[in-house]
This record gives C-alpha cells, structure tokens and sequence, in this order.
C-alpha cells in the first residue's frame, strides 16, 4: 500500500510556491470527475475521504466503493464528540447525522439510530424557524436525504414526508421536491396527496412547479388537486398547449 501523503509532499517539491492543498485539492477533483477505476484508485480515494474530505463531497458520492472500515475512520477523525456543548451539538449536526443518512445502515458504535431519527425530525420542524441557525440545519439535512432515503426505517420515512408537508418554506422547497419526486413512487399515494395539497394550501408551489407536480403525481393524487393544478398551469402564457402535452397515466 503506497504512502499517499508521502507521494504527495514529493509532487508538492516539484512545483515550488504550491501549498500541500493545492495538491490534496487537485486529487480530490480527479475523482469528482473521475470514478477509480483500480485497487490503487480505490486505496488512494479512501486516503483523500478518510484524511481531506472534510465537506463530505466524496463520502457522499463513493459511499458505496469504500470499505466500511475507511467510513469508520472517516467518523473517527471528522465526528468528534468531546470539548463544548455548542462544538458537540454542531457536530452532531454537521458531521454525525450526514453521515448517518450517507449510511443508514451502519452499525458503528456512535450511531444510535433512535436517537438520531429523533434528532432528524427535530431539525426538520426548524425548517421555518425565526432563527437563521436552526433553519441552516434543517436545509443541510435536506441535502443527504434523498441519498439513502429508502434505507431509512419505514415509520421514519412517513414522519419525514409529514414533517417536510407542512415545514416547506420557499427557501427549502426545491429540495424537499428533488427527495418527493425521486421517491414518489415508494412513498404511499396518502402521503403523496397530503404532500401535494399542503404545498397547494400554503402557496408553495409556483404556476410553472405546477407541471412537474401535476407530471409526477397524477396517479396519486385526487381529480380536485388535479383541476387546481391545471388551473395554476392555464395563467401561464402557453398553459394551455402544456396541459395538451401531458399525457395522463
């Protein structure tokens, strides 16, 4: 097994007035490009994710590739649970949780999974809270969701969407949308329609929004939602020839 780090203060000697993180950067943008192709690619990828991959960029991306021992040592480095309440708490919701959604199934010692579906859901409700802070959290979350959403416990599933129906702000909907329009077709056609007529209730949806929902959705939700749907798509200038196009199921 090579000595990446080594390797990389060598290449670091022959570009003189480089830092070390233009060289660690440059590797890591190799494989945003890139998937590895061989053992060595694969060794070196755990290397960067294990020891530079502080934004989770390639966690995210080769959870799947990586052994389970490498994702353990990214927990170990990055997660840090000790020191004071406010770096424990920010961690938990920075590093711990997205790691979690990342790999659901893990079965790591720091991953109490009842604990923190609990804590999912607590930061979710924040989505539209006054404070900046909490309403950052609930949003970054959003960003993991949609990774490994089907390998969360059902019951948990059901409470996200709940939540995710009534916490949409206008600031979050583009991505609550992204994780309901990837899974719609796992998620029961109830939470479907309750999903579809809260956003309709609380003015969540914009008339042009308003083709992907009624082109997603239309064996899940009801003819009334339906006509309401059409009706927002018939103020746009081409309304009309768009309704015409979509071919109901």
């Amino acid at each position: 097994m090579k000595n990446w780090q080594n390797l990389y203060e060598e290449k670091l000697k022959k570009h003189k007035g480089w830092g070390l993180k233009y060289v660690v950067y440059g590797r890591i943008l190799r494989f945003k490009i890139n998937p590895p192709t061989s053992k060595e690619h694969i060794d070196e990828l755990e290397f960067l994710i294990t020891n530079y991959d502080y934004h989770k960029t390639l966690l995210r991306r080769y959870e799947h590739v990586i052994s389970d021992e490498a994702k353990q040592k990214w927990l170990d480095k990055f997660y840090e649970p000790n020191g004071s309440w406010h770096n424990v708490n920010h961690n938990l919701h920075t590093m711990l949780i997205p790691f979690y959604l990342i790999n659901p199934k893990a079965n790591a010692d720091r991953i109490n999974k009842d604990f923190l579906n609990d804590q999912i859901i607590m930061s979710l409700n924040c989505l539209d809270h006054e404070f900046k802070k909490y309403r950052w959290r609930a949003n970054y979350l959003l960003e993991f969701l949609p990774l490994k959403f089907l390998d969360l416990k059902p019951n948990i599933r059901i409470r996200i969407i709940e939540v995710l129906s009534k916490k949409s702000t206008r600031e979050s909907i583009k991505q609550i949308n992204r994780l309901v329009f990837k899974y719609r077709n796992d998620i029961h056609p109830k939470l479907i329609l309750q999903f579809v007529t809260e956003q309709i209730k609380r003015k969540m949806i914009s008339d042009r929004m308003a083709i992907l929902y009624l082109r997603s959705f239309s064996n899940q939700i009801s003819s009334d939602i339906k006509d309401v749907l059409i009706g927002m798509i018939e103020n746009l200038e081409d309304g009309e020839i768009i309704i015409e196009t979509i071919e109901f199921k």
